[in-house]
């Protein structure tokens, strides 16, 4: 069975929050999705950590738990850090990492894949769809 989250966040500076959203896929299917709005947020980064969580927090409550994960983002900053090929500096976003690093350690094994903004449109619009006053 492959497991495969796909999550995109969206920083919005002149508001100071973000949107994220993402989806689940079983063998290729969709099987979930999740999207939250205007979230207090002061980054970029912040806004990719967050919807990584978010989606996490989901696959766990879809009872993936004790599986494996592939785990999809467009943003690389945030993939390197998950998969320690870059340090992360900023205090909040350590802390970040860290509540994602927990929510990961409930699944057998996740595998962090970097792939480009057109490879990850699907979590995009469904991240964007209730962010409409961008």
């Amino acid at each position: 069975m492959s497991i495969v989250i796909h999550f995109d966040g969206s920083y919005k500076a002149q508001r100071g929050n973000c949107s994220c959203g993402g989806w689940i896929s079983r063998n290729g299917q969709e099987i979930g999705q999740l999207r939250t709005t205007d979230i207090a947020c002061s980054s970029p980064v912040e806004a990719e950590y967050r919807a990584l969580i978010m989606m996490l927090i989901l696959a766990d409550q879809m009872g993936f738990a004790s599986g494996e994960l592939e785990v999809r983002g467009d943003n690389q900053v945030c993939i390197s850090q998950m998969t320690n090929q870059v340090k992360c500096h900023d205090k909040k976003i350590k802390r970040l990492k860290g509540r994602a690093k927990l929510m990961a350690s409930r699944f057998r094994h996740v595998n962090y894949i970097w792939v480009p903004r057109s490879e990850n449109t699907k979590a995009d619009k469904i991240r964007s769809e209730e962010h409409t006053s961008e």
